[in-house]
């Protein structure tokens, strides 16, 4: 290939990419906190003045109340035409004036509209907190146009670059088919690829544009940093949580305003005072049915009312269930705002260990670039021009899958902002480097069996250098019959333990189950491991691959137990380790197991749901506990990060440490996919 010169410009022309518009992600500087405070702090205010129609109604109809005396002023005519008929008074009156004040004291008056304006002013406290939390949610809602704007345009921008990566590897590869090095399958691959970023890109810039139309691109390009800047912060939930429990009791409804609501046996009773004056005029007395002049005088009344029956102990505990229900539904709704702000939190915890994840992806393929480019530059036969172009690809991938990652953390620290109106989210997050978030628990499978004629066809080096470049730190190591592999192995041995991989040594010798007048052999064994210096021996002997295996399934088990039982025997004067592969299906032997294997690698093959592997070990994690490995075969999944995180997955729902790979050339095989 290097005489192609076509195919060294497009390298050439990759490696520019790579080094002058490949974006990278922030581990974690000076700045890394700051861009997300800032983003945080200057929020757009939305609504400014607190007024509200309905608080302006209540506070309109508290005032007319609290104005309300209950003090009203009367006038009345009366015109008389003639006399009754079938009745006559002694006196009869032509005009009747009459003019006064009342004041109605206590139900529909003075006492009944101060109780009113107090019940009001229960009301507008209700409905200015209602306004806070209405004010918060613009305010929520602004932020998140804003965010999604930001990492919309981000992710606009990221995949223009993508796309001008995956143009130049197009080319690579129709150059690489041509010369019969490449399957059309894999330029299709890209090429179906290809058109899915072009669709995202018209996507993306589409949201780009209805954002601006709606809210105004002044609103939404305002202090918004670039993402990539932008931390993958910590949260103080515990923190929050007080400060939104204190800002509720600070505005839940006092006892005293509670009290207002209590039942008044006086608002039921009327009772009002008047002073008349009253005039009137003509009289006429009725046996000469001449006037005799008018009339004039001062009259007071006291009226005074109550309805019958009382009731009032039925009101009164109206007026008690009224006050229980206010109280009731702030507690409700603090409970509820709690539980919701402690679900945004795991979800936002979940995103975050995604995003580490990504982050983890993204690193490999970093490390899988430079490892090829420095085989390149040196000359090496091991450079892969597949390898590279595979890697920048996945590279460019993680880093779009970061920006989308960290878009949804971000909203999501929107939605928690949001519960606390009268402070900002940013006094509760802290800036952290990434590699401060990495999970102690094992995220990937870092023990491997590696075969005989594998292990004959690699260089001790060069193993040792794939190794530990992909973390692995034990291996099941297998010599085979052939003596001259024996050098090999204990050379590997001794480099390998300087680096800290250990080995045990691999016998697939499946007619070992038959265990009688074998002593001899499994001394044999044992002093091969140690003159090999191997840290013990692993049984992968497999019974159940025997033609009569069904018909004498009891036997083979107990021969099986009776193997382990030799061996171990074998093994008391030397400080080798025992350990065994099984299947899932010797749940039966399983306690037996337990006395002779250091450890027990239960091969979980043929399958990726993790419900179905949970119920095939269900035996064997109850009895063995820590000194179970759950093997894994790489030929099962489609590439290596969809291996990872199936180990990923079964780590956070279950207590497994230790994975093992079946088998390195199954493992290197799925590396190319």
């Amino acid at each position: 290939m290097r005489e192609d010169r076509v195919l060294q410009e497009l390298i050439t022309e990759l490696d520019s990419l790579l080094s002058e518009k490949s974006r990278r992600i922030s581990d974690g500087d000076t700045d890394y906190y700051k861009e997300l405070h800032r983003l945080f702090a200057t929020r757009e205010k939305t609504l400014k003045d607190d007024s509200n129609p309905r608080l302006d109604e209540i506070s309109a109809e508290q005032q007319r109340f609290y104005n309300d005396y209950g003090l009203s002023f009367n006038w009345s005519y009366l015109n008389n035409i003639e006399q009754g008929i079938f009745t006559g008074g002694d006196i009869f009156y032509n005009k009747r004036l009459t003019t006064g004040l009342k004041w109605d004291i206590l139900g529909n008056g003075l006492l009944d509209n101060r109780s009113r304006a107090a019940e009001l002013e229960v009301e507008k406290e209700i409905a200015e907190k209602q306004l806070m939390q209405s004010n918060a949610e613009d305010k929520y809602k602004v932020l998140y146009k804003k965010i999604l704007y930001l990492f919309t345009k981000s992710k606009s921008a990221y995949i223009n670059e993508y796309l001008d990566v995956v143009s130049v590897n197009l080319e690579l590869l129709h150059r690489l088919h041509y010369k019969d090095l490449l399957s059309w399958q894999e330029v299709l691959r890209l090429s179906s690829l290809k058109a899915q970023l072009e669709h995202k890109l018209d996507t993306y810039r589409a949201v780009e544009k209805q954002l601006v139309e709606a809210e105004g691109i002044e609103i939404l390009s305002k202090s918004t940093p670039e993402v990539t800047n932008l931390a993958v912060p910590d949260l103080d939930i515990e923190l929050f949580l007080n400060s939104v429990r204190n800002f509720h009791e600070d505005i839940q409804l006092s006892d005293d305003k509670l009290d207002k609501l209590d039942y008044s046996f006086l608002s039921d009773i009327s009772f009002s005072v008047s002073a008349q004056y009253n005039i009137y005029d003509n009289l006429y007395d009725r046996p000469e049915n001449e006037a005799v002049g008018g009339r004039e005088y001062f009259s007071t009344t006291f009226n005074i009312s109550f309805p019958l029956p009382i009731n009032m102990g039925s009101k009164k505990k109206l007026a008690e269930a009224r006050k229980r229900r206010i109280v009731q539904d702030q507690k409700e709704k603090r409970r509820n705002i709690s539980d919701e702000i402690t679900d945004h939190f795991l979800e936002y915890q979940q995103q975050k260990q995604r995003y580490l994840e990504l982050y983890e992806t993204y690193l490999m393929r970093e490390e899988e670039i430079k490892s090829q480019q420095a085989l390149r530059k040196i000359g090496s036969p091991d450079f892969s021009i597949r390898k590279l172009s595979n890697a920048m690809i996945d590279r460019y991938g993680a880093v779009l899958d970061l920006i989308e990652a960290k878009q949804q953390l971000y909203l999501k620290l929107v939605n928690i902002d949001s519960y606390l109106p009268n402070e900002g989210i940013e006094q509760f997050i802290s800036g952290s480097q990434i590699e401060n978030y990495e999970p102690k628990a094992k995220r990937k499978a870092d023990q491997l069996y590696i075969w005989s004629s594998s292990f004959a066809e690699i260089n001790n080096q060069k193993l040792l250098h794939y190794l530990k470049r992909e973390g692995f730190s034990h291996l099941f190591l297998s010599v085979g019959p052939d003596t001259s592999l024996y050098r090999k192995a204990k050379a590997f041995n001794q480099l390998a333990s300087r680096q800290g991989i250990t080995a045990e040594m691999l016998i697939g010798n499946n007619h070992l189950v038959n265990h009688e007048n074998r002593a001899n052999e499994f001394l044999q064994l044992a002093n091969r491991a140690e003159r090999l210096q191997f840290e013990g021996i692993h049984l992968d002997v497999e019974p159940h691959t025997f033609d009569d295996w069904d018909s004498n399934r009891e036997m083979y088990l107990r021969s099986y137990v009776n193997m382990l039982e030799a061996v171990r025997a074998s093994l008391e004067d030397t400080s080798l380790k025992l350990s065994i592969s099984i299947p899932h299906f010797y749940d039966s032997i399983i306690s037996d197991l337990v006395q002779y294997a250091d450890t027990i690698v239960v091969m979980a093959y043929e399958t990726t749901d993790i419900k179905d592997l949970l119920d095939r070990t269900e035996v064997e994690r109850k009895i063995l506990m820590d000194r179970l490995a759950i093997a894994l075969r790489p030929t099962d999944f489609s590439n290596r990060r969809e291996l990872n995180n199936f180990v990923r997955e079964i780590v956070s729902q279950t207590k497994f440490q230790t994975f093992v790979l079946h088998d390195y050339d199954a493992l290197k095989e799925l590396e190319v996919k």
